[in-house]
């Protein structure tokens, strides 16, 4: 008896059947969370240090080089915010088992 192998993928009837990206990997989620948060307050503290190494007695270099991360301490909390805001809605599906309500299409 020859057995054939399908090259077409075989699904389920019913896509609620399929576990979701968080009830499979819930460990990924909680990491993920908890390495922004860690991230978060990490930026806290170093933006704190380049403050303060910017009233010591430097160099031009240094000097530029802390005006440079100051400058970019702005743009990168809003996206580690936006990370802490992402894990939090999927940490929050994984534990309550709900979807939010799929977007409409706009054409």
């Amino acid at each position: 008896m020859e057995r054939r192998i399908s090259s077409r993928p075989t699904f389920p009837a019913s896509r609620s059947s399929l576990p979701t990206l968080t009830q499979r990997f819930p460990p990924i989620v909680a990491f993920t969370l908890q390495e922004a948060k860690d991230a978060l307050e990490l930026l806290a503290v170093h933006s704190r240090q380049l403050q303060a190494w910017q009233k010591d007695t430097i160099g031009d270099a240094e000097r530029a080089e802390i005006v440079r991360l100051q400058a970019i301490v702005p743009e990168i909390r809003p996206l580690i915010q936006r990370v802490i805001a992402l894990a939090t809605e999927l940490d929050r599906r994984a534990k309550g088992g709900t979807a939010s309500p799929r977007k409409r299409w706009r054409h």
